[in-house]
């Protein structure tokens, strides 16, 4: 004869595989969407930035990359100042970039910002 199991058993055995799979898939969308979010936020910060760049005046004759001061470090907060750079290309050249991005190479056809290394790693 078959037994029966109770039915708070089951109930017990149903929520405690049911619930941990569930928290973990909304972890796992949350997460995303978060990361989705830091990066939406990122990209306008530093559209914002990129605006007064656009408005320096550049001598495109001139082999001399113009840069900008750097940022005394009592006034950065909380940023480490290799964490990002940037580098202003004009066909082939170097017309304006700050310490880090002098060390950011060229890449043909490419428009916009870009991450140097991986998304894992910090210098990226």
């Amino acid at each position: 004869m078959k037994s029966t199991t109770a039915i708070s058993r089951r109930l017990l055995i149903y929520l405690g595989i049911t619930l941990p799979i569930l928290w973990i898939l909304t972890a796992f969308i949350s997460a995303a969407a978060v990361m989705h979010e830091i990066n939406e936020a990122s990209d306008t910060q530093m559209s914002q930035l990129a605006q007064p760049l656009m408005h320096i005046p550049i001598n495109l004759n001139s082999n001399h990359a113009l840069s900008l001061p750097p940022i005394p470090k009592s006034q950065r907060g909380l940023i480490d100042n290799k964490e990002s750079g940037y580098a202003i290309w004009y066909k082939g050249q170097l017309i304006n970039a700050d310490e880090t991005g002098q060390t950011i190479p060229y890449k043909s056809n490419y428009q916009g910002f870009i991450n140097h290394g991986h998304w894992w790693q910090s210098h990226a």
